[in-house]
């Protein structure tokens, strides 16, 4: 079959640069002379959605990056990587873990009556942080009473407030935080509801307005916190 092991190929020392090495935080490495294995190797983890190889040619880099399934090899192949990467099983698929990200749940517009947000989906977030940012007012203005954050049941599609930032006459320009989270606690730059729980998976943010005549300017963007 050929030579293989952890730390070298043949007689000579693997190597990684910097920007490698950042590539392969906690990779699992193989080095083969032998083709044939290179092949069973891309045959074999081509069946699980969280592996991934990279080709290295013994040059401080990898030659090409590429998903198990796929075929073909380098004509100075010395080495084989092979990634794991964190995947959970939602029940119909595999979904990859996040870090904290960030999206737009209401982009800027004008605003005269309660607003729902579309479907958000929390993939493995304990909370959440919403940026509310009001850019324009009315005259005579129009005012936000309330930020709601509403769960989702899976079965019949109905929404449920499960916290809420009421009582917040909001009816001037500026940008306000209000964070989301278990043991949340506020501070002077935002305001904290702490969650009982954790941020359910399916939700939404409703908007509470004073009033449905006068206008409001304003956009809600959210920072998932782990």
């Amino acid at each position: 079959m050929g030579n293989i092991g952890p730390e070298n190929i043949g007689n000579a020392p693997a190597t990684l640069d910097g920007a490698l090495q950042d590539f392969l935080r906690a990779a699992v490495a193989l080095y083969a002379w032998d083709g044939a294995l290179y092949s069973r190797l891309l045959t074999e983890s081509a069946a699980f959605l969280n592996l991934r190889t990279a080709q290295f040619d013994g040059t401080n880099g990898p030659v090409s990056v590429r998903d198990g399934s796929s075929d073909g090899r380098p004509s100075t192949l010395l080495g084989l990587f092979t990634l794991a990467e964190d995947h959970d099983w939602n029940g119909a698929s595999w979904d990859r873990h996040r870090g904290n990200l960030e999206a737009t749940v209401l982009a800027s517009a004008a605003r005269t009556g309660d607003t729902n947000s579309a479907d958000q989906t929390n993939y493995n977030a304990k909370g959440v942080m919403l940026h509310l940012n009001v850019s324009a007012v009315g005259a005579p203005a129009g005012s936000i009473s309330a930020i709601n954050i509403q769960a989702k049941d899976p079965v019949s599609g109905a929404y449920l407030t499960i916290l809420a930032f009421s009582a917040l006459a909001i009816a001037t320009t500026g940008y306000r935080v209000f964070l989301i989270y278990p043991g949340a606690a506020s501070a002077g730059a935002f305001t904290a509801a702490p969650l009982q729980s954790v941020l359910p998976r399916t939700w939404r943010i409703n908007v509470d307005h004073a009033n449905e005549t006068d206008s409001i300017t304003y956009s809600i963007a959210v920072t998932y916190e782990n």
